[in-house]
């Protein structure tokens, strides 16, 4: 959104003063099988959330370092590459935190920034995780799909590779694949994000047409940017950032 939180709250404030919409392009919480997760959350499945797990943990392919090549000069890689799309998804579920903690470090030797990280989360009612990783080799190769564990008091929910959904409660556990939609304009390797594009567009289209906000506003989006920001401010100083309330 910007290169600091400053600028992106001044991006706010500026669109704010002059009567101009500001939407943000942040498609993870528009994938089909987050769609479908948020669901069922809602409709009150797994009961309360007090605690969640997402990960972005792949080993990128050369291809994705070859059609991004900026990447590897960045100084702040993964926190604000991935961690904007992760701590979203956080949001999306349990809503706003008070606090962060956040390590972050490189691996590979070619790059500028750091590859891997983990965030700590506190929200008044809930902990959540988040790790993020560019380099980790797994059985899993399921580039680029993010994974998430979510515990509540009447179950858990979790997000598993090849979009499958696992649903468990005392009655048992429920499981469903929801993979995305297949577009011909769409990279096959980038399926699941390409797709998610369409019904965020979608929703931007109705708020113009309406005038009734999009999900993904500007000042939605600058509290994203605040845990950004303070992951890696929390890793500099080592300590856990207290948020604030804008």
């Amino acid at each position: 959104m910007a290169g600091s939180y400053e600028s992106a709250k001044r991006m706010v404030d500026a669109c704010k003063d002059a009567g101009v919409p500001f939407f943000v392009h942040e498609n993870y919480r528009w994938q089909a099988p987050v769609r479908e997760a948020k669901r069922l959350v809602d409709e009150g499945r797994i009961g309360e959330l007090f605690r969640g797990r997402f990960e972005f943990r792949h080993c990128l392919p050369e291809f994705a370092w070859d059609n991004q090549p900026l990447l590897k000069k960045l100084e702040r890689l993964v926190l604000a590459d991935q961690g904007s799309h992760q701590f979203d998804l956080a949001r999306f579920f349990f809503g706003e935190f008070k606090s962060i903690y956040a390590q972050h470090l490189r691996v590979r030797d070619d790059i500028a920034g750091e590859d891997v990280a983990t965030a700590l989360l506190r929200s008044p009612q809930a902990i959540v995780t988040v790790h993020i990783t560019f380099v980790t080799k797994t059985e899993e190769r399921h580039f680029p799909e993010t994974m998430f564990y979510l515990e509540g008091n009447r179950g858990t929910l979790e997000l598993k590779p090849d979009f499958w959904l696992h649903v468990t409660t005392a009655a048992g556990t429920w499981v469903t694949q929801v993979e995305p939609p297949r577009y011909p304009w769409a990279d096959p390797a980038y399926d699941v994000n390409h797709a998610s594009m369409v019904p965020l567009h979608q929703d931007f289209l109705k708020a113009l047409r309406t005038g009734a906000p999009p999900e993904n506003t500007g000042e939605d989006n600058l509290k994203t940017m605040q845990l950004v920001y303070a992951a890696y401010e929390s890793a500099a100083h080592n300590q856990v950032i207290s948020l604030s309330a804008e």
